[in-house]
């Protein structure tokens, strides 16, 4: 493919060359290529490519097309299916799991859907069998604080997970035994409704022992996932990696589906500037675009290249209490009510709505429609739009019109015109100035989950599965991801007792009961729902929107024929 230069595609505005092809019914060229290889624009640089230490959305694309869990997840029904994983059992609690990976001479138990196969084993892109001990000693390294992962506390729900993330037991005291050389069994410290969820998402793919341990004895640990080194369980392996250039996978021969996979190659162009993806894409190079920057939807909603697709996400900044004036809840509460997000959501538009709290909309789950706290005799309604009574509580915690303090973006699309309007709301309803601070998505990243950030911070997450607790668990004490730096021992121990509850109504009653103590706190500012919405040129077939992430590659393939009806 012949390559455009960023300064010719900066120079065109997208929004023009809409206007001008307004009557086409697709944004841009649509020859489709001649080979099966798949040109994907992510949203910003990986910062890496190892499932232990992924806490990024922008990854998940690359690592779910090179690696597998034990469970995958149907993106149109949102269902457990088979993937490395064909059966399980469990005991009478819902404690005890054993999982029949596939190559199990006999599996036993429930057969998950797709477990056609099963008899084969999977093999390592190296030709290397994947057994039970590759989980055992994955999912172990995940929670050894050596490693450092960032999503560490989703192994909470397994015996000794946190104790160990903590530094109070070894990893090998985690409950994840390999009982045979294809069962693997997992001992739950509750009962976990979504658990085959769970298991589908990244932090729980296997890794590659033998490779980790070949790259630790060349004395470069971390050299495992350079191109040469990967070993992959998925359907492609890694080919080229050039930091901020371009990520070429290539299709896995070893793959245990890999009858099923057309695309020969994936090239993924870390591309975080909005207008260049948006022209990369109408100059014909590159096929999907995901997502898409809001701002620039207006020129191209009506071309049949754009799609949509809801996932369980939302944006909710965050502030830094450790630091004044956020230590004091009065400034949180009058930086909320100061905020309307009926404006912002209407601006974005594409599905997006307001939010009162941090957990996306969910079917049987009723969030707080308001929250009522009396301070100095008055009460305030704290997740409601009030300017007035925000100012009121402002005055009150010793702050006024002229208050200065940061807000700290990454250089993504979606995020700077959040900050713009931010800034606009709180000058004009609280007098405030909001000083605007971009950093390169990597650096914002170390940043805010280093609670380094001085005043409030841009903040998203899109839940690997549709549970209230993804969204909840960031904010316990002993997170690995509260980035706020607040923390309450009683809200832990409600949400604990909220998630042993295994009546799926009453769990749900007491779910929303922490997110209205968490609401009372207030370290963070909810704003609005996600909506995925992106290009796809329309001769690649079998992408099908998929709130989690998952497995999109797989069935994906290019109409080498396809010409315009």
């Amino acid at each position: 493919m012949k390559p455009v230069s960023r300064r010719a595609l900066l120079g065109v505005s997208p929004l023009l060359a809409a206007c001008e092809t307004r009557r086409a019914r697709y944004f841009g060229k649509t020859d489709p290529p001649r080979s099966q290889e798949l040109v994907y624009l992510l949203g910003a640089e990986p910062g890496t490519l190892d499932p232990a230490k992924s806490g990024d959305l922008w990854e998940s694309p690359v690592i779910h097309a090179m690696f597998d869990g034990l469970t995958s997840i149907e993106p149109a029904t949102g269902e457990p299916r088979a993937a490395l994983a064909t059966h399980y059992e469990a005991d009478s609690n819902g404690l005890r799991y054993v999982f029949r990976l596939r190559g199990h001479p006999r599996p036993r138990g429930i057969a998950f859907a797709a477990a056609e196969g099963s008899g084969i084993p999977a093999r390592w892109s190296d030709g290397r069998p994947i057994t039970a001990q590759d989980f055992v000693y994955s999912w172990r390294r995940a929670v050894d604080p050596a490693t450092a992962a960032p999503c560490a506390y989703l192994f909470y729900y397994i015996v000794n997970g946190e104790a160990i993330t903590a530094g109070r037991q070894p990893p090998e005291t985690l409950a994840v035994r390999a009982v045979d050389e294809f069962s693997v069994e997992v001992e739950l410290a509750s009962p976990l409704p979504y658990l085959m969820g769970l298991l589908a998402t990244k932090s729980f793919f296997a890794t590659p022992q033998h490779a980790l341990e070949s790259a630790a004895r060349r004395g470069a640990g971390s050299s495992w996932i350079q191109p040469g080194n990967m070993v992959a369980s998925g359907a492609f392996t890694l080919r080229e990696w050039r930091p901020y250039e371009r990520i070429v996978l290539a299709r896995n021969p070893a793959y245990y589906d890999a009858g099923s996979v057309s695309l020969e190659h994936i090239r993924f162009l870390p591309v975080a500037d909005g207008s260049a993806s948006a022209n990369l894409y109408r100059a014909g190079e590159a096929a999907l675009c995901m997502p898409m920057s809001p701002h620039l939807m207006a020129g191209i909603s009506g071309m049949r290249d754009v799609r949509k697709c809801p996932n369980f996400g939302a944006h909710f900044p965050v502030m830094n209490t450790r630091k004044p004036p956020f230590s004091d809840v009065r400034v949180r509460y009058a930086l909320n009510m100061a905020t309307d997000k009926h404006a912002i959501a209407v601006f974005f538009g594409d599905g997006r709505t307001p939010l009162k709290g941090v957990v996306p909309p969910l079917d049987g789950y009723e969030p707080a429609k308001s929250l009522p706290v009396v301070m100095d005799g008055t009460t305030y309604d704290v997740i409601s739009y009030n300017p007035e009574a925000s100012r009121s509580l402002l005055i009150k915690a010793g702050y006024g019109p002229g208050l200065k303090f940061e807000y700290l973006y990454p250089a993504m699309p979606e995020f700077k015109p959040v900050a713009e309007i931010l800034q606009q709301q709180w000058r004009k309803n609280l007098g405030i100035e909001l000083a605007l601070r971009s950093q390169e998505v990597q650096a914002w990243n170390q940043t805010v989950q280093a609670v380094a950030y001085n005043g409030v911070a841009a903040w998203a997450d899109v839940g690997g599965l549709e549970d209230p607790t993804w969204f909840l668990d960031q904010f316990r004490s002993t997170s690995t991801v509260n980035v706020t730096g607040w923390t309450d021992r009683q809200y832990d121990d409600l949400l604990a007792g909220a998630k042993a509850i295994t009546h799926p109504g009453q769990r749900l009653r007491k779910l929303a009961e922490c997110e209205r103590f968490l609401l009372q706190a207030m370290p963070c500012l909810p704003l609005y729902t996600d909506v995925w919405v992106y290009l796809c040129k329309p001769f690649l077939k079998g992408i099908t929107g998929d709130p989690f992430h998952g497995r999109m590659f797989n069935n994906a393939r290019i109409d080498t024929n396809w010409r315009p009806s």
